[in-house]
Parts: C-alpha cells; sequence; structure tokens
C-alpha cells in the first residue's frame, strides 16, 4: 500500500470525528506521527484512548481547536491537560469501555493499532494489546494498522484478519517508531 498522505487522514477523518489509539506498548508511535503531522487540515477531533506509554504528544496546545483528547486512565501529562482544560477524563471502569464504542455512544471514525506481521492464515495480532483494542477495531469506520515485527503473536481474541485492516503503510512497518 502507498505511504499515508495529510489528504488520506481528512478523509478518513471528517470534521467532528473520533479516533482511538492503541493502548500501552501497542501505541502505534509512528501512526501517531503521521496523523499529528496531517492535523493541521482536521478539525474538531476527538482523541480516545487507555493508558499509553511515553508521551501524549496530542494534547500539546498547539493542537487547541484540531484535537481534543478524552481519556479514559490519566497520567500526570494527562492530568495536566484536563486541569488545563485542554482534555477531557471519563473516567469508568476498563471492563465498561468496549462498550462505549458502540454504535451511538462514542462511535469511532478511525482506530489507530499497532500489529504483528500476518501469519501464513492471513491473520494479524493485536499482541500485547489485549484490552480495549479489539472492540475499536471492531467498532471503528477505518482500521489504520502500523506492523511492527516486534510485536508478539498472541492468540485467540488478540488475532484479527488482515482484511479488517483498511490501510497499513510500507513506511510503517519496519522497527522505527515501534
Amino acid at each position: 500500500m502507498d505511504a499515508i498522505l495529510p489528504k488520506d487522514w481528512e478523509t478518513w477523518i471528517p470534521p467532528g470525528g473520533r479516533v482511538f489509539l492503541g493502548s500501552g506498548a501497542a501505541l502505534p508511535q509512528a501512526l501517531v506521527a503521521s496523523f499529528l503531522a496531517a492535523a493541521p487540515g482536521l478539525k474538531d477531533v476527538e482523541v480516545v484512548h487507555i493508558h499509553t506509554l511515553g508521551n501524549t504528544p496530542w494534547v500539546d496546545p498547539k493542537y487547541d481547536g484540531i484535537l481534543r483528547t478524552n481519556t479514559f486512565f490519566l497520567t500526570p501529562e494527562l492530568r495536566a491537560a484536563v486541569d488545563a482544560g485542554r482534555a477531557d477524563y471519563t473516567p469508568c471502569s476498563l471492563s465498561e469501555v468496549p462498550g462505549l464504542f458502540a454504535p451511538g455512544m462514542l462511535p469511532l471514525d478511525a482506530a489507530l493499532i499497532m500489529v504483528s506481521p500476518p501469519d501464513e492464515t492471513g491473520h494479524v495480532s493485536l499482541g500485547v494489546a489485549v484490552d480495549v483494542t479489539l472492540a475499536a477495531v471492531r467498532q471503528a469506520r477505518h482500521v489504520i494498522a502500523q506492523i511492527n515485527p516486534l510485536m508478539p503473536a498472541t492468540g485467540g481474541e488478540a488475532r484479527l484478519p488482515v482484511a479488517k485492516i483498511h490501510q497499513v503503510s510500507p513506511s510503517l512497518t519496519g522497527v522505527e517508531g515501534s
């Protein structure tokens, strides 16, 4: 597939849209960087996620009026953004989050996820993202994946067919930015 261009993000995420970011060690850093680079062309986008590891550049004040985070898990950086009025916190049990992605609650225009390389059966694995990510993938209109060769392939409900993924960019398949 071709590299993701800023106009692609504008197609996938309409004004007032909502984007899910993969969580913990499965935060797709390279995809997030591409998304943020395209942010000036977006308008009034809600970014939802649970716990992420590392920095959360999407809450930077430079994205005011473009991106607004709604997190289900507070870190010190997110708490500061909430306290400053640049982000929202929706307190709820982790087990309740998948139900929030149901149609009519918090519909998702895009889910940005990290996956393992495809196996011989044409499936990828969510690997260490065995939390709310599968629910987000099932509900999102567009699933955009970063393939990480270091993502462990886990079984069961963590597997999904490659056909469920709408976009994978070759520039996002390496270890860099994982």
